[in-house]
């Protein structure tokens, strides 16, 4: 709208806004998206956070809160567009007009993490409504988005869905789709963020890789082994002095009371970790048989601090015999 519009109630501003159509010799073409990059919805990377992309992006991945965290979805095999044309629809006397306008959306497919990564993909399905989205540009080494006065915001994420493998004799196809909920984003506001050559998008924006902890034996006099694993590697080769009780908290499920941890002790013998929570707390004694105890491990931040870099926080239940 014009500076000089001023609303008023039961008329249209039908003032002309276009744009010019005279080209510079050096434009931007979107020949190699490899990626995208999953952010919270209304996520903007502002002209001054753009000066630091990488620390911005770098403080996005490792967001203690998932809710608040970006995820970056890469290593293409292929993109394809998956919108709809716009409807050209005919009047009674021969004239074109305009019916549904088109549809952006698109179709990647990966190699690179196989049944791993689709797993993880599938927590997405269907949530559109926390998530817009960049695009990332390995040929320009940028960050595609639609523009808004303060910044690049992220795409309106309209609907997301990882597909279920393509599973034969041939290699196996996995593929997610991702539209848009607003064509006019992609079509009339698109714009980008140029990252510096020290700093390669598609390289160096990395996700955080998924702890988890399987249960070896059952919970016993407040003792339970634990393995700890992100996907199919076992991580105590790496970080067996790493993991400490500092990093894990419990609680009863039923009261929401914590429980004290009383130590973490790492045993050779089956690349275990033996975690003694105090039997005697009043808070444990409380869980009644069958009940359930939360165990919590870490945050990035302070998996990071330990020496565990790059790793996810992780929680799940063990029951009281």
């Amino acid at each position: 709208m014009g500076n000089n519009y001023v609303p008023v109630l039961g008329l249209k501003n039908c003032a002309l806004s276009v744009g010019n159509t005279g080209v510079e010799g050096c434009n931007i073409d979107l020949s190699k998206i490899e990626g995208i990059l999953l952010v919270p919805k209304g996520t903007i990377i502002t002209y001054l956070q753009a000066t630091t992309l990488k620390t911005t992006v770098e403080a996005m991945l490792k967001n203690d809160n998932p809710l608040l965290r970006a995820y970056p979805m890469k290593n293409f095999m292929n993109i394809e567009p998956m919108g709809s044309d716009a409807q050209i629809k005919e009047g009674g006397f021969g004239n074109k007009y305009l019916g549904k306008n088109a549809t952006v959306g698109f179709k990647a497919t990966y190699l690179k993490g196989a049944m791993t990564l689709h797993k993880q993909l599938a927590t997405f399905t269907n949530m559109q409504d926390l998530f817009d989205f960049y695009l990332m540009d390995s040929e320009e080494n940028a960050l595609h988005g639609t523009e808004m006065p303060t910044g690049l915001k992220g795409y309106d994420l309209g609907m997301f869905i990882a597909h279920t493998p393509k599973v034969g004799t041939e290699e196996t196809e996995y593929s997610f789709e991702f539209h848009l909920s607003y064509a006019d984003e992609f079509n009339k506001r698109h714009d980008f963020i140029k990252s510096s050559d020290e700093y390669q998008i598609i390289q160096e924006v990395n996700g955080l890789r998924q702890l988890k902890a399987q249960v070896s034996t059952p919970l016993a006099a407040g003792l339970v082994k634990l393995k700890f694993v992100s996907g199919v590697t076992d991580l105590y080769d790496a970080y067996s002095t790493n993991f400490v009780a500092s990093l894990i908290t419990a609680k009863n499920v039923a009261t929401n009371n914590a429980i004290t941890v009383t130590s973490l002790t790492a045993v050779a013998l089956g690349k275990t970790f033996n975690l003694q929570l105090d039997a005697a707390d009043t808070d444990y004694v409380a869980v009644a048989s069958g009940g359930l105890i939360e165990i919590s491990i870490g945050n990035v931040t302070a998996l990071g601090a330990a020496g565990i870099v790059g790793m996810s926080e992780t929680k799940f239940l063990i029951t009281k015999p």
